[in-house]
């Protein structure tokens, strides 16, 4: 089952520059074209928050939070490499939380198919002891990580907000590079986005998949 949309979001926590990231300083060192630069949408750009568009991604930065996030599944590598390629330049931006995010919308041709999805995360037998009609909105599960990082991996199904009878698929793949206090620069950032993506990438289809077969259960 292919999803309507499937999006990945790479969020940092930090200590930014907003009025840096700027689409004509993305041109000026080679992360944009000038066609993507000149056909961006600047929606603000000062001290305090900078965001802009192009038409493959949407980049938002505050002095504590960067997030870039794109829609467009041809362009997931390239997210990967911007956020790699700006931080190898602004390599002394001290950077503490990664967060890779994957997000997948389906469509379900039935809400008997997409009932079976809830019944099967979030058994009824308790709850229709309480209630004539219980139904699921959103289930978290969380797992500490199996590798030699600090942080977890969050899984959230919910409720699409933008087809029905769907469902949204949310992984969120979070690392804590250190504390505050602890990091003087960008480099665990970039060493750490460039090992685990692929990771990353791979755990988010198994979770996917796996909670879309609660839908085909007989």
């Amino acid at each position: 089952m292919k999803p309507e949309i499937r999006a990945l979001g790479i969020v940092l926590i930090g200590a930014f520059n907003p009025k840096i990231f700027h689409p004509y300083w993305m041109k000026s060192v080679g992360l944009l074209t000038d066609t993507e630069a000149g056909d961006s949408n600047v929606e603000l750009s000062n001290n305090d928050i900078s965001i802009f568009s192009t038409d493959w991604m949407r980049f938002e930065v505050t002095q504590q939070r960067l997030t870039i996030v794109s829609e467009q599944h041809p362009y997931f590598d390239r997210i990967l490499d911007l956020t790699c390629e700006t931080f190898r330049m602004l390599r002394h931006t001290p950077i503490y939380v990664i967060g890779i995010n994957h997000h997948y919308h389906y469509k379900f041709n039935s809400e008997d198919e997409w009932h079976k999805i809830g019944h099967t995360l979030a058994p009824k037998d308790c709850w229709s002891k309480i209630f004539k009609q219980p139904g699921m909105q959103r289930i978290e599960i969380v797992s500490p990580r199996e590798d030699n990082y600090k942080g977890q991996l969050l899984v959230r199904c919910e409720n699409s907000k933008r087809f029905f009878p769907g469902i949204q698929i949310h992984l969120n793949d979070h690392y804590e590079i250190g504390e505050p206090k602890e990091i003087i620069s960008a480099d665990s950032m970039v060493e750490i986005l460039e090992k685990q993506y692929s990771f990353s990438y791979k755990k988010s289809q198994e979770v996917a998949d796996v909670l879309l077969s609660c839908a085909e259960r007989d």
